[in-house]
């Protein structure tokens, strides 16, 4: 090859003749080994403290011997611990590690909290969310519930009046609308929902239950026009049903081999339930 452009092409080679030179050792002379040597003593010097810290914070739980709740106060949402995805929590300092005696005399003083709040002359409904905000006691979520949905009223003097008279509003519902299932216009969304109920095991050889799902989810589905029933709806009342139940007994489901009397409790129960939860 000859003539101007074998010489420009040569002249290419010549000047980048370097690039293609592989050879790593002026990229390892950057790295200093003193700066490698002191990085690792700083990392391994702050593992080192924060172990020190941890062991410490250990060593404190274990001495506590007791804990007394004195005039029950809500400590505003800033101070409590703040939780968000990807965020770490050290092992060592969650709930799980605190002797059982200790948890219980926490889990008491967050009881006392809740029954201060909610026995109160009137109560604060954003204090009862603050204090909810981490989760409700077992054993007060049947009222705590029906006072964060508005179904309960603020002041206790008038809960029991107030419970009655919905409970003979909602009988009153049932016999305004439940006939109407079998009527042309709404009979779809009636077998709709007794599809629905098919599907939940939770209602499984128990036709009281079966028949109060029904009748819950028509009569809200004719006083709520706009959506009407949807499929799915009854995944939605079915905490509602276990929370609500939960105030009268602690019996569970699986009823089969119990008495007849047994039997008749569990169901006037249910009656009650049903009227709490149908809105």
């Amino acid at each position: 090859m000859s003539g101007k452009g074998s010489k420009g092409f040569a002249l290419f080679q010549i000047n980048s003749q370097d690039v293609w030179d592989a050879d790593d050792r002026e990229y390892q002379s950057i790295i200093s080994p003193k700066v490698v040597q002191k990085t690792a003593e700083k990392v391994l010097e702050l593992h080192r403290r924060e172990s020190a810290i941890a062991e410490k914070r250990d060593d404190s739980l274990k001495n506590v011997e007791s804990v007394e709740v004195k005039n029950p106060t809500v400590f505003p949402f800033e101070k409590f611990p703040k939780h968000a995805p990807g965020m770490g929590v050290r092992l060592r300092a969650s709930p799980d590690d605190f002797p059982v005696a200790q948890q219980k005399l926490l889990d008491q003083g967050r009881i006392q909290r809740f029954r201060a709040c909610i026995n109160s002359s009137i109560t604060d409904l954003a204090v009862l969310r603050q204090l909810s905000w981490s989760g409700v006691p077992e054993e007060l979520r049947p009222t705590v519930w029906k006072l964060l949905c508005d179904y309960l009223p603020t002041s206790p003097d008038r809960r029991v009046t107030v419970l009655s008279d919905k409970r003979k509003q909602y009988s009153l519902f049932v016999s305004q609308y439940f006939h109407l299932r079998e009527n042309p216009k709404h009979k779809p969304m009636f077998h709709q929902i007794q599809k629905d109920l098919t599907r939940m095991t939770l209602l499984y050889r128990r036709p009281e239950m079966v028949a109060m799902f029904e009748r819950i989810l028509f009569v809200w589905s004719m006083r709520h026009p706009g959506s009407g029933y949807v499929q799915g709806i009854n995944d939605l009342l079915t905490p509602f049903f276990i929370v609500f139940l939960s105030e009268y007994t602690h019996v569970v489901l699986g009823l089969t081999n119990s008495t007849e009397a047994s039997r008749m409790a569990f169901v006037a129960h249910v009656q009650v339930t049903e009227a709490g939860i149908s809105r």
